[in-house]
């Protein structure tokens, strides 16, 4: 049976400040075990029933990008539920997440307009038509045309990463875009969706050096 990996908001342990720390469930076979993500916060910035920081949670952004990252080291956890201590002390302290932090905070900073966003969207479907050779000069992306699809619905329909819909043709961050993508990963199969979600950070991460001038993600918006 594989590992279930959520996270949740623990309620039986109020930390003197009045915050409640944020763990990682790991369920198999009907045994729970917790770890600690080193995160707590306000109850009231967390909605319990989704298990995720509300809309109006200050460090929302900082919150999610934790737990994608310790769900995303995790995901093989099977390998070493019988020494949780030892995979806590030994995977963990390879991601750099310091590092990673600074980096997606500053997506925030970068945005892409409507026009650049369209041209992502449709050189990510060519992409897919490109001979081996052209591929090779280029970036790789893993992406189907179904996941951009999805993408370009969520552009308009999705209420936390999505474009304002009172004003549509606003500028986009690359945070919003980068939660765009990893949410359309999320309709991958699950041997696949580790590569896909790393190509996910890669892209959102190139293209915003390709807005600041770098020309090695260029031809995506160009």
């Amino acid at each position: 049976m594989n590992t279930i990996i959520d996270v949740v908001c623990y309620r039986s342990k109020t930390l003197s400040n009045g915050e409640l720390p944020l763990m990682l469930r790991l369920t198999k076979e009907g045994k729970r075990k917790y770890l600690s993500l080193q995160i707590s916060l306000n109850p009231d910035y967390w909605d319990f029933n989704k298990n995720r920081p509300r809309r109006n949670c200050p460090e929302k952004d900082s919150i999610n990008f934790r737990i994608q990252a310790s769900d995303f080291y995790f995901s093989d956890i099977d390998i070493c539920w019988n020494s949780m201590q030892e995979c806590r002390e030994t995977v963990l302290p390879r991601f750099p997440i310091n590092k990673h932090m600074d980096s997606m905070k500053n997506l925030n900073n970068i945005f892409m307009d409507v026009h650049q966003f369209a041209q992502f969207l449709g050189k990510g479907r060519l992409y897919q038509g490109l001979s081996p050779k052209h591929k090779m000069d280029l970036p790789e992306m893993l992406m189907t045309d179904t996941q951009m699809n999805q993408v370009a619905r969520a552009y308009y329909q999705d209420k936390d990463f999505g474009v304002d819909p009172d004003f549509p043709s606003k500028p986009i961050s690359m945070w919003k875009v980068y939660n765009l993508l990893t949410q359309a990963n999320k309709l991958s199969y699950i041997d696949q969706f580790l590569d896909w979600a790393c190509n996910a950070t890669d892209i959102s991460l190139g293209i915003s050096k390709a807005l600041m001038g770098d020309k090695q993600y260029g031809w995506f918006i160009q």
